[in-house]
């Protein structure tokens, strides 16, 4: 075999290596006072090198956080009380006609939006699919009223007042 031939099947097993044996870089967290494991509130990872950072807030009252560093996501489960996407979303704009809902940490898989009136009667719904960080929805209510536009996704649901 030819020794460029050699070099170019060396980085070709290498690049397979490293993708089929990467893993996940995943911290656990804890907080302790007084020797006592204590529930933590937020948590701020911040990358110095590159000046990013990623926020963790209103976390559930848990003695130990499992954070998966690659997918940014809290990896440990929830009780049926303790919802994540109340964390997630932001009202920036609430103006009559028109809500518009901030998304401050990515969403993997399906976001429901559904609008109701003061009835409960359903007047929009849609699915909007791995929320990006930053991104924002903007809902332009039919005609001036109350509205109770709701969000759920797998980790719960959040209402707000429109």
């Amino acid at each position: 075999m030819r020794p460029i031939a050699k070099f170019f099947s060396t980085i070709a097993i290498l690049l397979f290596a490293s993708t089929v044996f990467s893993q996940d870089l995943i911290y656990t967290v804890s907080g302790a006072f007084e020797n006592q494991k204590i529930a933590i509130d937020s948590i701020l990872f911040e990358n110095l090198s590159n000046g990013t950072d990623l926020h963790f807030g209103n976390l559930p009252d848990q003695q130990e956080y499992q954070i998966n560093l690659t997918t940014q996501e809290l990896q440990n489960t929830t009780g049926i009380d303790q919802f994540l996407i109340g964390d997630s979303y932001n009202i920036v704009r609430n103006t009559p006609g028109l809500v518009s809902i901030y998304c401050s940490r990515a969403q993997r898989g399906t976001v429901q939006l559904n609008i109701y009136n003061i009835q409960g009667q359903i007047l929009h719904n849609a699915s909007h699919m791995n929320m990006t960080a930053g991104s924002t929805i903007d809902i332009r209510l039919p005609y001036a009223g109350v509205f109770i536009v709701e969000l759920k996704n797998a980790f719960g649901s959040i209402s707000y007042k429109g």
